[in-house]
């Protein structure tokens, strides 16, 4: 798993249940561009031009997590959780999750609204619904 704006929560959840190491491998906050770029192989020029929250990010995020970890299924999230946006003038609640399952990788885009826990938590909730549809 790699998450940027949910900073750790959704790995935290999921960890919560007795048994979590039998379906959870690893997890990486890439919270930064640079994180992004170094732990992931995100290309800079990517970044700069589509934005760290972005869906091609959030693809990208996914299928190098699930190279780099040889698992069978990962997601990445990655989006703004406010209370300011970013440099890129998109909006407050906007949500990139991405999956990779063998050899197929799906994004989905999401437009919350809230303060910035309750965008972190609507994030995780949209994170394991599309990680229960996928399974």
């Amino acid at each position: 798993m790699a998450e940027s704006c949910t900073g750790g929560l959704l790995s935290s959840i999921l960890t919560s249940y007795s048994g979590a190491s039998s379906y959870f491998k690893a997890a990486l906050i890439v919270y930064s561009n640079q994180a992004k770029s170094k732990l992931l192989n995100i290309d800079e020029a990517l970044i700069q031009n589509k934005g760290a929250v972005s869906e091609s990010v959030a693809i990208e995020l996914c299928k190098n997590l699930i190279k780099q970890q040889k698992t069978d299924l990962a997601l990445a999230i990655t989006g703004i959780a406010g209370p300011k946006t970013d440099l890129s003038n998109k909006p407050v609640g906007l949500v990139y999750i991405s999956l990779s399952k063998k050899n197929t990788t799906i994004a989905k885009k999401y437009n919350f609204s809230g303060n910035r826990s309750k965008i972190r938590k609507l994030s995780c909730l949209a994170a394991i619904d599309l990680i229960k549809e996928n399974i």
